[in-house]
């Protein structure tokens, strides 16, 4: 492990400061490294027959293992299948969606028939049983795709996208016996046997190709020169695994003390990157109530909030969201100094794409128009974190963070309660399991200087680094 450390080469490109007078060292971008090529998370009805034969071949190498298990269902696939068996329309729905998949037009640069991976739910059942005793591998096609923390949401992938699918899987019932199957992988994937993937293997961690991303995201935000991964994060370089305990403890890993410092510690008008993450998307005057499930996906207060009390408060208000890595770090962070005035969690829908999307033959929007739709519809279905903060700051008042753990990234641990005090810069929660979202919303009136764009925004901003300056009551710019 430790020559793999050494091998791994990291290239740094330094992008200008967004915002001309208010810079900070906490400001520096990263892409990955040169060698390999910038992350597209794109839309399924844009990829290449080679990356469609990429999927499949991945996709074949799981269900073949998995054929060849003999595992017996666990308790809660088993429940699955029995309510799916027990119920007429959950039986049509279920077959439905993979009958359906044969019947959809080719899309673009699909040049033959879709390799058929699962052909009914029977198969599905049984390949999700094996996703429940396997650790998240690296694998650098999915990676590219961005679904490294997500082996069950490509399972899923095709038949989601089905008019059948996105009835099944909004289905109440299914969608808790799903949350049972994932908190069941989420039992695994903290304990020992989960950690036999921070290795120095193929399809392992600490492997020359995995370490050279993960040290490329995060050196972000450093004007050091470019740091180790024991440098970077708390762990034993001494010890089998750098120390980690299982694949979630080495997912939710601490930076060391000082990598990361905070912008602008004592001026409260500064507001700070809660996420590790790339800025997806920004919205003004956004609606107490909109259509979040159409085409350009409009933010919706009432639904994003959780049908909250204090969801009128930011009617006609600004939202901030972002999108974060699986392979970045993963918790959450105070943007402000205030009182925590409540923190909540919602639950959601594990597996849901917005309707609009799937196989529609008039519909190809590109990889980064996908998936900033995909991250605002997620913002009102899917399984999210609530915590609301009473801004020291007057001219900012009360916000709203909300931390969205999209499909099996359905673990969202709060650190904080209702009356705490929280400085900005503190840890107030984090995700667990992969890859995720979070938006930050702000009343009408907070008008903002610095604030990135999205449009160009397609590298890392480091937590607790510059986000924006809020400007004072009557200030001109």
């Amino acid at each position: 492990m430790r020559r793999a450390l050494k091998k791994a080469k990291i290239s740094r490109i330094q992008h200008p400061h967004d915002s001309g007078t208010w810079t900070t060292s906490t400001e520096m971008r990263v892409r990955p490294a040169a060698a390999f090529p910038w992350r597209d998370p794109g839309r399924f009805a844009r990829w290449t027959q080679g990356e469609h034969d990429e999927y499949d071949s991945w996709l074949d190498e799981y269900i073949a293992e998995a054929e060849n298990s003999s595992q017996t269902l666990h308790p809660a696939v088993n429940e699955l299948q029995d309510r799916i068996c027990s119920s007429t329309r959950l039986t049509q729905l279920a077959q439905g969606m993979y009958d359906e998949l044969a019947l959809r037009p080719l899309p673009p640069n699909k040049k033959v028939p879709f390799h058929v991976n699962i052909t009914d739910y029977q198969h599905m059942l049984r390949s999700l049983n094996y996703f429940l005793t396997v650790p998240i591998l690296w694998n650098s096609y999915r990676y590219l795709i961005g679904w490294t923390s997500c082996p069950i949401l490509s399972l899923f992938w095709r038949p989601l996208h089905t008019t059948c699918g996105f009835a099944f899987f909004q289905d109440p019932e299914v969608n808790i016996i799903m949350k049972k199957i994932l908190d069941k992988w989420g039992e695994y994937l903290r304990s020992p046997e989960s950690a036999w993937c921070l290795d120095d293997g193929p399809r392992c961690w600490f492997n020359p190709e995995a370490l050279t991303h993960l040290l490329s995201e995060a050196n972000a935000g450093n004007d050091l020169p470019i740091q180790s991964f024991e440098e970077i994060y708390i762990c034993d370089p001494s010890k089998p695994r750098y120390g980690f305990t299982s694949w979630d403890n080495f997912f939710t890993r601490h930076f060391r003390k000082g990598v990361r410092p905070l912008a602008y510690p004592d001026d409260n008008s500064v507001i700070v990157h809660a996420c590790e993450s790339t800025p997806r998307r920004i919205q003004l005057n956004v609606q107490e109530s909109d259509k979040f499930w159409t085409k350009g996906t409009p933010y919706s207060l009432t639904d994003m909030l959780g049908h909250d009390s204090l969801s009128s408060h930011f009617r006609s208000g600004t939202v901030y969201q972002a999108y974060l890595s699986a392979l970045s770090y993963h918790r959450w962070h105070a943007p402000v100094s205030g009182r925590v005035v409540r923190a909540t969690l919602i639950q959601g829908f594990y597996f849901s794409e917005p309707p609009y999307d799937g196989f529609n033959p008039g519909y190809y929007p590109n990889g980064e128009e996908k998936l900033t739709w995909d991250n605002a519809y997620q913002t009102a279905v899917a399984t999210r974190a609530l915590i609301f903060i009473e801004a020291d700051n007057r001219d900012i008042g009360l916000m709203a963070a909300l931390f969205v753990g999209m499909t099996e990234v359905s673990t969202c641990e709060i650190a904080v309660k209702d009356g705490d005090r929280v400085r900005k810069g503190d840890e107030i929660g984090s995700f667990h399991c992969g890859g995720s979202t979070y938006c930050l919303i702000f009343r009408e009136g907070v008008d903002f200087l610095g604030l990135p764009d999205p449009a160009r925004a397609n590298h890392i901003y480091p937590v607790r680094g510059f986000l924006a300056r809020v400007k004072s009551t009557g200030e001109v710019q």
